[in-house]
């Protein structure tokens, strides 16, 4: 489990999203192909495990299974989304 801080500066407790987590996105979805675990732990490493870029990343999976993280990844680089969650640090 992670950390992040709450209103008040008291730490709360958040799940880490597992493998797990991103198989039953999957179903959730009724997404029509099935996935292997190594590429199940590759959208997870892609996504920085962040529940909507988890999402987005099914949209690169082929029929077959196949991640195909390199489309991804440049789609990802003009995502007003993605530039949102950084903005705050900049």
């Amino acid at each position: 489990m992670g950390f992040a801080l709450g209103y008040i500066n008291s730490p709360f407790q958040i799940q880490e999203i597992t493998i797990n987590d991103v198989f039953f996105l999957i179903k959730e979805q009724n997404r029509s192909y099935q996935i292997s675990t190594p590429t199940a732990q590759e959208i997870l490493k892609h996504s920085g495990s962040h529940p909507r870029l988890i999402t987005q990343c099914f949209d690169f999976i082929d029929d077959e299974g196949v991640f195909h993280h390199d489309t991804y990844i440049e789609t990802q680089k003009m995502s007003p989304f993605v530039w949102q969650l950084f903005t705050p640090f900049i």
